[in-house]
């Protein structure tokens, strides 16, 4: 949709869903969460399901340490990313299940996605308001024309298209120009083949959960909208700084959009000429770093692509993200074995 407020736009919009997935919880405050963190420190490594996700050690780790203005990212360089393939027409599903080959002709890829455990892909809940027409993801992509992937002479594996059994969505997405709790999950039917091209990202925990990171450089990637106004055909990537979040909330409050950093939302960007863009929605927002004495640099998921100006990278406005830290509980409250 291209027309919130005077210029603001939802990266995508699909028909209205709100029902609650299975096994979900009746009720989450994200507040509380976030007060308790700060009044309590609390430790999410000792949450249930925090044996679900990747060792420390085992995330967050690539072979290379319109996006508008971005650069063509290296083969191999962001191996957790994903894209999520919609159907074009309802039949479609019945092919899925009986595990007959889909065309790429058949679906489209709306938004991206990020591995966070062997069963799991997070994704932004706009993405999911059409939760029957979510049929697989694909990981291990890099060049959406060829399959394998080359680059100077080394190929990658083939794609792998991974049938997603369950969409979760945060109960209290508010799906209007607002987008709080902009937060999902898919559950993938079976586990994917880990290698050089596909790993899990890593979740942030301990001190990242109440790290700030403004003024901090990260990483926004997909196959998005580009300057062309089409969509890239190679994974693409662009460096943004987090923005000021009072400067942030003022710039979306002039134009009666309410960006709240204590509601899960964090600005990045704002500079012209850089900017994610319509089809990266529920990408990725990375940042490579250490908080950790025992590990040397990792690259954590700190942000989820949710909304921004309708006109991508033209005017010196940030772009919102939904914070990861903010919803580690809910994530993992909604993971299962």
């Amino acid at each position: 949709m291209r027309s919130v407020g005077v210029f603001f736009a939802l990266i995508v919009q699909f028909c209205s869903f709100n029902q609650l997935a299975e096994g979900q919880q009746e009720q989450y405050v994200a507040g509380d969460w976030w007060q308790q963190q700060q009044d309590e420190a609390f430790d999410i490594r000792q949450h249930y399901n925090y044996k679900l996700l990747p060792p420390k050690d085992k995330c967050g780790l690539a072979t290379e340490q319109r996006i508008i203005g971005g650069y063509l990212t290296e083969l191999g360089q962001i191996p957790w990313i994903a894209r999520i393939a919609f159907a074009k027409n309802k039949a479609l599903r019945r092919r899925m299940n009986s595990n007959r080959k889909i065309s790429d002709n058949l679906v489209t890829f709306s938004c991206g996605g990020s591995l966070i455990s062997k069963y799991y892909v997070v994704t932004a809940a706009h993405c999911t308001l059409g939760p029957a027409d979510i049929l697989f993801v694909r990981l291990g992509e890099w060049d959406v024309d060829t399959d394998p992937d080359c680059q100077n002479g080394v190929c990658a594996p083939l794609v792998q298209d991974i049938t997603v059994v369950d969409v979760i969505s945060h109960k209290f997405y508010s799906n209007d120009e607002h987008m709080k709790n902009d937060i999902a999950l898919l559950r993938l039917e079976k586990p994917p083949i880990l290698n050089r091209y596909v790993q899990p990202i890593c979740l942030p925990y301990g001190p990242a959960l109440t790290r700030d990171f403004t003024g901090e450089d990260t990483i926004v990637a997909g196959w998005g909208l580009t300057e062309t106004d089409a969509p890239s055909t190679m994974l693409l990537a662009v460096q943004q700084t987090v923005y000021d979040n009072d400067r942030c909330l003022q710039v979306y409050a002039d134009n009666n959009i309410n960006v709240r950093y204590r509601d899960g939302q964090m600005c990045v960007g704002g500079i012209i000429g850089k900017d994610s863009c319509n089809g990266d929605s529920g990408g990725p927002l990375l940042w490579t770093g250490s908080f950790d004495r025992e590990l040397s640099a990792r690259t954590y998921l700190i942000g989820l692509v949710s909304l921004g100006p309708a006109s991508c990278g033209v005017h010196e406005i940030p772009g919102v993200y939904t914070r990861t830290a903010f919803f580690m509980k809910w994530i993992l409250d909604n993971m299962r074995e």
